[in-house]
């Protein structure tokens, strides 16, 4: 970098500092831990012990692993991100086929 640059520290900005991306906390998402043990509990009140057995496995499993591997984390964030892609385009599809069920009648009188 050019030493005779003005500012060459930066200290006129107004973002922040960054951040290294490879540090998160325990609490960075609490709902990668939360929402799994709502679904255990859902299915266990239900009386669907063995599926909210299977699900408590998998649901622990992943978050071990995704903690101990920034490797793994990155796979299953962007499996998790594609999951919820098309569940988003999926969500639209329905909720706007319910719009139009319940406007097309309107719409001819």
């Amino acid at each position: 970098m050019n030493e005779r640059a003005p500012f060459p520290d930066h200290q006129w900005s107004t973002l922040p500092p960054n951040r290294p991306t490879s540090v998160r906390g325990p609490s960075r998402r609490p709902a990668s831990v939360l929402v799994p043990l709502l679904v255990v509990a859902a299915l266990w009140l239900l009386g669907h012990t063995t599926l909210a057995i299977i699900v408590a496995v998998i649901a622990l499993a992943v978050t071990v692993a995704s903690r101990v591997s920034s490797r793994l984390r990155a796979g299953v964030d962007r499996i998790l991100g594609f999951l919820g892609y098309w569940a988003g385009r999926f969500l639209t599809f329905v909720l706007l086929g319910i719009v139009q069920v319940i406007l097309e009648p309107c719409l001819q009188c």
